[in-house]
């Protein structure tokens, strides 16, 4: 097996590593890979998170000339078309049907060719990485929440992990993070955790720019019937949008519990991703989407994530994102989607 480990992290100045974070952190990968462990059969490994894919659709990343300067930054300040995929998703590790409560994901994943990034992944270099999910919250804001929840939820007795003086927060975040709508592409998304901006520090969200569906459908693919019969029929887009910090007395870096509200950090368009008009199910894109590996960390530097739970996100997607390469027998350099 390669190697799958990447060198030590640096704290950017806005972050507070736990005294503890090391032994946090290796503590959460051993209850991740006990999620993990045979799921799906050796030459078929399902993911840790995000296991099943409702959607992989192609897409153009459109960044605006007309940006003003404090938006101009780092993938910003080049105006222009990029190629784009993105992959929704439902967040369980189970790949259950569309009609139980989860949470929803999207990932985009965008053409980035020649520029740095931060951590070395073969067939990952030439992109860049947005990680979103329906709803403005998490079941866990910090590494020491994470951590209570993977051993709870692992033992069998995640009701224990809200007995705690942060249920209060841990209950509204669990509320605002499972979704109750019928589609994906009439509703926003939020990274829910923050990234830097350059010398700023940003929350990212997706705004829609059509009514989704709002039909019932009693159906295990429900969402994916939704996308493909609306991509069938023409074109689909969201606005990208930041937030910028401007309350770090109220906006923590550390604590993804914490909304940034609209009127603390107005929203403000950065860039347009708009979903061509296509066949979802034409042959081979479901596999191209199986074995696209989508990592926050798969940045430029301007956009460093931040926080304790992008820092386990690094470790976590690496590793995994590369085994499960491996147990299909796959080199990482083979998997590029910008070179199928």
């Amino acid at each position: 097996m390669s190697n799958l480990s990447l060198p030590d992290l640096v704290p950017d100045p806005l972050e507070e590593p736990l005294d503890n974070e090391v032994e946090a952190m290796s503590r959460i990968m051993d209850g991740l890979t006990v999620i993990l462990k045979g799921a799906g059969g050796p030459s078929n490994p399902f993911r840790a998170a995000h296991a099943k894919a409702v959607a992989i659709a192609r897409a153009t990343f459109i960044v605006p000339a007309d940006l003003p300067p404090h938006l101009q930054v780092g993938l910003f300040a080049e105006p222009g078309e990029r190629a784009a995929w993105v992959r929704f998703s439902n967040a369980s590790e189970r790949r259950q049907v569309d009609t139980k409560m989860d949470v929803r994901g999207i990932a985009i994943k965008v053409q980035d060719r020649g520029t740095e990034k931060l951590i070395a992944d073969p067939g990952c270099n030439d992109s860049h990485d947005f990680l979103l999910v329906r709803g403005q919250g998490l079941p866990f804001g910090t590494i020491s929440d994470m951590l209570e929840y993977q051993l709870a939820y692992n033992s069998g007795q995640l009701l224990r992990y809200f007995a705690s003086p942060r249920v209060v927060a841990r209950l509204r975040g669990t509320l605002k993070a499972v979704d109750r709508s019928e589609d994906y592409l009439g509703v926003p998304f939020f990274s829910i955790v923050p990234y830097r901006f350059g010398e700023e520090a940003v929350k990212y969200r997706l705004e829609p720019k059509q009514t989704g569906n709002t039909e019932t459908l009693d159906n295990p693919d429900k969402y994916r019937i939704n996308i493909r019969d609306a991509l069938a029929r023409g074109e689909a887009s969201y606005d990208l949008m930041v937030q910028r910090r401007s309350r770090p007395d109220r906006q923590p870096i550390e604590d993804a519990l914490v909304e940034w509200t609209v009127e603390d950090s107005p929203p403000e368009r950065v860039a347009t991703i708009v979903l061509h008009k296509q066949n979802i199910e034409a042959v081979g894109q479901d596999e191209l989407g199986e074995l696209m590996r989508m990592n926050c960390w798969h940045a430029r530097p301007e956009h460093r994530p931040l926080g304790g739970i992008n820092r386990v996100r690094r470790v976590a997607y690496f590793r995994f994102g590369r085994e499960r390469l491996e147990r299909r027998g796959l080199a990482p350099e083979a998997c590029d989607p910008f070179e199928q």
